[in-house]
């Protein structure tokens, strides 16, 4: 009670249009400037906050390494938990949630979806995976073999990402 007066239905939480009810106690000393009852109503509204990804960014890695996860900055002004989805695109078309693993560059989307009480947000940034070196170790110039149109193997070469390692022999 405040005042000579108590307010009911004052209470809401969620998105919505209501009507707070304020009641004189004191009727004898009181009246509302508008009528001669001793009950009103007040409207109010609570209307959708918005939800904004305020930061997205993923540090790229080098094709065969394991991914980074990209780290999503949410600013809101309320409490309750807001979820979001990442996904991946080569072209800006198509998206898929999962990570990419080959190299090139890609867009990376992260989306918080509306919600019954906010406006959600998407955001983008740039992915590079890059393009791993390989070497060659173990091959020797002396290997020779006489032509005969099929593949070389040089004996004992090997590549630095486990790939077989072929050299073809043509009549130059």
């Amino acid at each position: 009670e405040l005042n000579g007066l108590t307010i009911t239905n004052n209470v809401a939480k969620n998105v919505g249009s209501y009507s707070a009810t304020l009641t004189l106690t004191d009727s004898a000393n009181y009246k509302w400037a508008t009528t001669d009852a001793t009950t009103t109503t007040v409207p109010y509204s609570i209307t959708k906050a918005n939800v904004t990804i305020s930061d997205l960014t993923i540090v790229g890695w080098t094709y065969g390494q394991e991914a980074n996860a990209p780290i999503v900055t949410i600013t809101k002004i309320f409490s309750d938990a807001v979820s979001y989805i990442v996904e991946y695109s080569e072209d800006g078309i198509a998206w898929s949630k999962t990570v990419p693993t080959d190299a090139g560059t890609y867009t990376v989307r992260a989306t918080v979806e509306d919600a019954d009480n906010y406006n959600g947000d998407t955001a983008t940034c740039e992915l590079t995976i890059a393009k791993a070196d390989v070497t060659i170790g173990g091959v020797n110039d002396t290997y020779t073999k006489d032509y005969n149109g099929e593949a070389f193997i040089v004996p004992g070469a090997t590549a630095s990402n486990g790939l077989c390692v072929k050299a073809v022999i043509t009549n130059n």
